[in-house]
């Protein structure tokens, strides 16, 4: 009986052992490599500010505020042509159709709360970690800022900041 492998010396039958053993370190680090590659070339950096709890919560209240600007904004415009009880949410639409303007109250970042009448006008737009951001300008035509948990346009009237 002859000794060794009984298909020859030169017999391919180690290989696919071989060849599964080099797959298995080869692959993850081709996904490595291939991973890495995409990240350098897609232009990819790091955020600014990594340890910073309040970058992030400036980030994610963001779209609120800007919505409650844009709001701002289209009440004076609506004001020129005659007073800022006038900004009610229909008249504000027609300046900013990009934002939902309504009466009730706030349910995210593109829904502005509003109120205007005799006490001055004041939006509220709800936005991230269930704070609501306000904006009131009183009848004489100051602006404050401030935020808060009810996010409906009469409850902004409190607002009392000169900035978020």
């Amino acid at each position: 009986m002859p000794r060794g492998n009984p298909r020859g010396k030169h017999s391919l039958a180690h290989r696919p052992i071989r060849a599964r053993r080099l797959a298995l370190v080869a692959a993850p680090v081709a996904t490595a490599l291939a991973v890495g590659v995409g990240v350098l070339t897609s232009g990819f950096t790091a955020p600014e500010d990594t340890g910073s709890a309040s970058g992030n919560l400036s980030a994610a209240a963001r779209p609120a505020q800007e919505a409650a600007t844009t709001a701002l904004d289209a009440a004076r415009q609506v004001a020129v042509n005659g007073s800022i009880a006038d900004a009610a949410p229909n008249a504000l639409t027609a300046v900013a159709p990009t934002v939902l303007f309504i009466d009730g109250p706030s349910t995210g970042p593109s829904v502005v709360s509003v109120y205007a009448g005799a006490a001055g006008w004041a939006a509220a737009v709800h936005g991230a970690h269930a704070t609501c951001y306000w904006v009131a300008v009183a009848a004489e035509g100051g602006t404050r800022y401030g935020t808060g948990s009810a996010c409906t346009g009469m409850s902004a009237l409190a607002a009392d900041r000169p900035a978020w």
